[in-house]
């Protein structure tokens, strides 16, 4: 895997640009974002974290949490996807140009992400994959430089995996070019949802072959997203189960407990789907 070197001082010039778009007035820099200049500007830093991982079918479910008004579930299988274009709104991962499926590895990762309230009811969803989900990964440098001993021979063997010629210096190096992507992330102005949008956008087009991008959440410690592609999502992916749930506590500590009303019963034809109720409700123990 070929990867291009980057130094502290042209991230520091990264930070320094992220800054100044985001101090500008919102509809001047979605104008601005629009231009080729500044689209290849951001194409060539994320060229720099050329990488991706791929995710077999057997190693992966996600889940995704879409709140419900009314203590019924939804009954298309449209209803628990992606929303339609005509519908869809720019998000940290949604643009004009492409829609996402923002899913979690984890359903608390998923019901913070949502906003979740106590009494609230919500339906919890499931998905599996059918193929190999090619996936660009922001936050697999940090990982190395800050969640592995330095120096040793595990850490070593692990930096040649991922490029025989990538030293030390250039993970930490490319993991401060990723923490200067996420820090736009985790920032919630209306500015920053549009920049998020955009280098998002911009992965896709630089790596066109990227089924998802991977990244961490900023709700929920230590949990981990994904927005997964719309062609991806038609093609390659199922709903492997879902739930009409009620919250019953929400915990400072980003855990959660809840009760299943509704589950899944069977998938009927053109996308409808059957539910059955559950007359002794589950607590949290539907996945474990």
């Amino acid at each position: 895997m070929a990867i291009l070197g980057i130094s502290l001082d042209q991230v520091k010039n990264f930070i320094n640009k992220i800054s100044e778009l985001k101090a500008k007035p919102y509809d001047e820099l979605q104008q601005l974002l629009k231009e080729e200049e500044i689209k290849k500007w951001m194409g060539h830093y994320i060229r720099f974290l050329n990488y991706t991982i791929e995710i077999k079918s057997e190693d992966f479910v996600c889940y995704r949490v879409r709140k419900s008004e009314l203590d019924t579930p939804f009954f298309n299988t449209s209803d628990l996807i992606y929303p339609p274009k005509d519908k869809n709104k720019m998000g940290r991962m949604n643009s004009n140009e492409t829609i996402v499926l923002y899913t979690s590895l984890n359903e608390f990762t998923a019901i913070s992400e949502s906003r979740i309230e106590k009494d609230d009811y919500f339906q919890l969803t499931k998905f599996k994959i059918e193929k190999i989900m090619k996936v660009y990964h922001i936050g697999m440098f940090s990982d190395l430089l800050f969640n592995h001993p330095r120096d040793t021979d595990k850490t070593k063997k692990k930096i040649q995996e991922l490029a025989p010629s990538c030293s030390d210096a250039a993970i930490k190096e490319f993991a401060a070019l990723e923490c200067a992507l996420i820090d736009t992330f985790y920032c919630s102005s209306e500015q920053s949802y549009l920049l998020s949008s955009f280098i998002a956008e911009s992965i896709f087009l630089e790596f066109q072959d990227v089924d998802a991008i991977m990244y961490p959440t900023m709700l929920n410690k230590f949990g981990i997203n994904f927005a997964i592609k719309k062609e991806f999502v038609d093609n390659h992916m199922k709903i492997n189960h879902s739930f009409l749930n009620c919250l019953v506590e929400a915990y400072s500590n980003g855990f959660y407990k809840y009760n299943t009303k509704y589950e899944l019963e069977e998938f009927l034809n053109d996308g409808k789907l059957k539910f059955t109720e559950v007359k002794e409700p589950y607590k949290n123990n539907q996945f474990r």
